[in-house]
Parts: structure tokens; C-alpha cells; sequence
């Protein structure tokens, strides 16, 4: 038995009731890809990852089995909270929660009622709902009568306030170890919130979770369950698939914008993972849509990037040179205004090939390259250096 001893004798319960916050979200609304990155893999190419849409699931951070639970020496009320942040939210932006489950280690003599809040320290209470029955000692998993919108700008909070006669302790906990500020949060008022374990030295989660649904339907099958924990920063997620789900991916749409504006659709890709080739130096934005059967998602976030060439390629602003044809399969043309005196050739990773010399008279230059690839050549006048990019076929 783990009990909190408080000096103060609370005997009344809290009734108060506050209707939930009325919110528009499309049912049909289409999830985009998330945490896009990407890295620079060589002098034009670039490689993009990102992670699939996220799953309608359970979120918690407890580790689903029941070790007990908490309550009052002298009897009374308190409350009971799952913390999650902004960052924790992120990958549900725009769901709903829409059923809480817990585990009511108690009988006869404790009565619970759900309570959600939002904001910085459970600031703002925007959801209640009382319990009417339960099954003792055992899991409840209560469906919301009105679905509550996630926003990932504010901290969401979900629990229950439980009112408890003398020697219980009605709040399901897990054997830990605990998770300190986000899985194991208690209050005696509902609004001055303590950790479990770093305050009162309770090792422990509370046996709490939270089910977050793309949609307000509350009609789901079971899959399985993916618990991914690392001791005291770990939470679980069991994901679920929606019966009858209207939107069946069928894979992401690559856009690249060039300028810093208009954003062009690229490319399709099945995978979780693309590898593009910059047409020239510059800044670049990407950003990846998920693409369904009946429909395209927003935008996932965007990534920049900023390519140059090497410091010792060097362009001209005159540019009075003309390669072609690019892309070639091995025959190159090159014009001159003025005498070209040197072509050097450099690979896609900036590194050093060759080096032609040439007369100080000559102004066309026909190079035969065999190797398929990126290249840069570097062309160096009389008079300034100019370096473009090539694709040998």
C-alpha cells in the first residue's frame, strides 16, 4: 500500500463541471509526412529522409501493468495527470483524444471523473466528465462524449480527479522506474502540480493513457502494440488502424523551391527516403506531401539548404562561356569569347580529375568525357575563370 500523507483533511469533492471547447477539424482531414531532414552527400546531391504520418494509438507513459496504487492516509480528493509538451505533441497535431483508459486499483468507497487541460502547468481546464461506473481493481477506458482537438502549441494534459474514502488508494500506478514531470503528476487543488517520485519519492507512472485518433470515430481495431521505452525517457505508443479508414497512402510527393518561393513538384517516391541532384549552386527549400488515394496532405516542415562551389572554383560574373550539349553522353562543346587557356575537371565531391592545357589562342575546345556522372569544369580565360555544371549520360 503507498500512501501520500497530507496535513490537511479534505473531505469534499470536487463537482465543479466545465463543458469542452467547441473545435472545427475536418474528418477527412489527410496527415503529411513528418520530421523531414536532410543532409549534403556530395557537390550536388542531396538526401532527404522523413518519417511516415502518424497512427491513431494509445499514448502513455507508463508501461501497462499495474503495481498498486496511490491515495490518502486521511481520505479525500486529488487529482491525477499525463503531461505531454509541445514536442511530444508534434506528431499528433490536429488529432483529437478522444477515449482515456486507467486502472482503478479500488472497490467500493473512490468515485473518478476525467479532467483535460491545456497550457503551461495544466493552466486552463477545458474538459470534464464524470464516471458513473467502473470495474474494480482493473482497466476502464472511457470514451470522451465530446473529442478533444490537439494542438501542438500548448502542453496537453489529461488525467482524472478520484475522491477516495480513508485507507485507499484508488490510483493505478506502474513498478517504474518513473517518469519525473510527465507520467507521474498528482495536485490536491488542480492547480499547484507536484512529480510523484521527485517530491513524494513514489518510483512510479500512473496507470494512465490517452487514445489520439486522426478522426472523431471511435470504431477501431486492435494490430499490435509497439512499446519502444528507454528507462526514464520513454513513452509507449500502441498503434491501431481505423475501421473502414477512408484514405489509403499510396506514397510522397518531393517539392524543391529554387528561389525561395514557388515550390515545384519534382518527384513520386514510395520510400522514406529521396536523393535529388541541384541543378545549380544557390539556397533551396524542400518540403514532402504524403499522397492518398483521395487526396494530398499539406506540407510536411520544410528544410533548407545552401550549396556553393569549392573556394577554388571561382565564377565570373561576365560568364561568356557556352558548353553544350548538357546533359551529353561524352561529347562537350565548348565556346569561348575570348582564348581559353585551361580546363580543369572536377567530380560531383569537388575533387581534382584533370587539367587540360590548351593555346592562348584557341576559343572552342571539343572534350570527350567516357565516365557517366556530375561533373564541374572549371574554365580559365585571358581573362576570368568560369565553372559550370555538366551530366555525362
Amino acid at each position: 500500500m503507498k500512501r501520500i500523507f497530507c496535513l490537511i483533511l479534505l473531505i469534499w469533492f470536487d463537482s465543479q463541471t466545465v463543458n469542452a471547447q467547441e473545435f472545427t477539424c475536418s474528418t477527412d482531414s489527410l496527415l503529411p509526412p513528418q520530421n523531414l531532414d536532410c543532409a549534403y552527400t556530395g557537390y550536388f546531391d542531396v538526401h532527404l529522409f522523413w518519417d511516415p504520418p502518424a497512427n491513431d494509438g494509445w499514448i502513455h507513459w507508463d508501461n501497462e501493468v499495474n503495481d498498486g496504487g496511490i491515495g490518502l492516509q486521511n481520505g479525500g480528493f486529488f487529482y491525477v495527470a499525463s503531461r505531454w509538451t509541445q514536442e511530444d505533441l508534434t506528431p499528433f497535431n490536429g488529432f483529437h483524444l478522444t477515449k482515456i483508459r486507467f486502472f482503478a486499483n479500488t472497490g467500493y468507497g473512490s468515485t473518478f471523473s476525467i479532467r483535460i487541460w491545456k497550457g503551461d502547468n495544466a493552466a486552463n481546464l477545458v474538459y470534464t466528465q464524470d464516471i458513473f461506473s467502473f470495474t474494480f481493481f482493473d482497466w476502464n477506458e472511457i470514451v470522451l462524449n465530446d473529442p478533444v482537438l490537439i494542438d501542438a502549441g500548448e502542453e496537453l494534459w489529461f488525467g482524472y480527479v478520484v475522491m477516495q474514502s480513508l485507507l485507499l488508494d484508488p490510483a493505478g500506478v506502474d513498478p517504474g522506474p518513473a517518469i519525473p514531470y510527465k507520467g507521474d503528476m498528482i495536485s490536491f487543488d488542480g492547480n499547484e502540480w507536484h512529480s510523484l517520485s521527485v517530491d513524494y519519492g513514489n518510483d512510479h507512472n500512473w496507470n494512465l493513457a490517452g487514445w489520439v485518433s486522426s478522426t472523431k470515430d471511435e470504431n477501431v481495431e486492435m494490430l499490435y502494440a509497439a512499446p519502444n521505452q528507454n528507462q526514464r525517457n520513454h513513452s509507449y505508443t500502441q498503434v491501431q488502424k481505423q475501421i473502414g479508414y477512408p484514405s489509403q497512402l499510396l506514397g510522397y510527393n518531393i517539392y524543391r523551391s529554387d528561389d525561395g518561393y514557388d515550390f515545384v513538384l519534382i518527384d513520386f517516391t514510395l520510400q522514406l527516403v529521396y536523393e535529388d541532384v541541384l541543378p545549380d549552386t544557390g539556397n533551396f527549400i524542400y518540403y514532402v506531401t504524403a499522397l492518398y488515394d483521395d487526396g494530398e496532405s499539406v506540407p510536411s516542415n520544410t528544410v533548407n539548404i545552401e550549396v556553393f562551389i569549392p573556394t577554388d572554383i571561382k565564377q565570373n560574373n561576365h560568364q561568356q562561356v557556352t558548353i553544350y550539349p548538357n546533359p551529353t553522353d561524352g561529347k562537350l562543346i565548348i565556346k569561348s569569347e575570348i582564348s581559353i587557356q585551361s580546363i580543369e575537371i572536377y567530380n560531383s565531391s569537388g575533387e581534382f580529375i584533370r587539367r587540360e592545357n590548351l593555346m592562348n589562342t584557341t576559343n572552342q575546345k571539343i572534350l570527350f568525357m567516357d565516365t557517366p556522372g556530375i561533373y564541374i569544369l572549371k574554365i580559365n580565360t585571358s581573362a576570368y575563370t568560369f565553372s559550370q555544371r555538366i551530366i555525362i549520360h
